[in-house]
């Protein structure tokens, strides 16, 4: 199905009900708060579990690691491997949380060149079979959400400025972002490693992060140095290191939490519990079962 294609009314369609219903209500009250002061319609969105099934940065890492080993070649122009297994990495993300775990899985990439990382990024996204499988592990391969995908195309037609902040790095954001949502990359915002210039590789990803650790206020951070102190009307997430940035959308706007089957009476009540202010929540089923 090509949302990219469609035109507003065929998007609709694809869209819950209620969900249309809440967003023409911000629709009207935002033109009447536009006769008094100006109104900036902006939405922002987490990447993985949120407008894709799956996670894109688990599914590159994982398969960044079965190609060094079916390859016995080092991805890194400096012959050094990846050290950090993918047990390691998720070992890290139970016992320590994903600010520790992202960035430690962005920076075990050093030394790999950017275009690398974008064609097995691609090739991830396009995995042959719904998952890769790794130290005995099934990685779900990601997909976007279609919810969600003709969602975004549907604020775009009503002009909103769509912003992308993640916690994934930022070249594999970049690429998810452009292909299956058609956003730019000046509108994105993730785990920027630092990066240096080979004149025979290009760009190299580097050994530290360059920026905020997009997560939690990281986010917000992220949101801030990439649009300013404006309220986006409309965001989505999916985890509780989203919560930050979801707790800054405009108090007239919209939250979506993207949660898993049978929890939507769970979220609403952990929302209400951990959100400072708002009760326009809508949840969608996130839809992971793939395996």
């Amino acid at each position: 199905m090509n949302f990219k294609t469609m035109n507003p009314d065929e998007l609709k369609k694809h869209l819950p009900l209620d969900l249309l219903k809440r967003i023409d209500k911000i629709e009207k009250e935002t033109a009447q708060r536009s006769k008094i002061a100006p109104v900036e319609k902006i939405a922002a969105f987490d990447l993985d579990n949120t407008l894709l099934v799956g996670d894109i940065g688990d599914a590159v890492f994982a398969l960044l690691r079965i190609t060094e080993k079916e390859s016995g070649k080092p991805l890194s122009i400096h012959g050094k491997a990846i050290t950090l297994t993918y047990q390691e990495y998720n070992d890290v993300l139970k016992n320590k949380g994903k600010k520790v775990a992202y960035p430690l899985m962005t920076t075990a990439m050093a030394g790999i060149p950017k275009e690398k990382l974008v064609e097995i990024t691609k090739e991830a996204a396009y995995w042959k079979s719904t998952s890769l499988e790794i130290e005995g592990l099934r990685i779900p391969v990601p997909y976007p959400n279609p919810v969600m995908q003709s969602l975004l195309f549907y604020l775009k037609y009503l002009g909103y400025k769509v912003f992308i902040i993640s916690a994934t790095n930022q070249f594999s954001v970049e690429w998810a972002a452009k292909e299956f949502f058609d956003i730019s990359p000046e509108h994105v915002f993730a785990m920027k490693p630092s990066v240096s210039y080979d004149s025979m590789h290009g760009e190299i990803l580097g050994d530290f992060i360059d920026g905020p650790i997009t997560v939690a206020t990281g986010k917000v951070d992220a949101y801030n140095l990439l649009v300013g102190k404006v309220s986006p009307l409309i965001t989505a997430g999916d985890s509780t290191t989203d919560l930050e940035i979801l707790d800054i959308t405009d108090p007239n706007g919209l939250i979506i939490w993207v949660h898993e089957k049978d929890e939507i009476e769970e979220s609403l009540s952990f929302l209400s519990k951990r959100l400072s202010r708002h009760t326009n929540v809508y949840t969608i089923d996130r839809g992971l079962d793939i395996l």
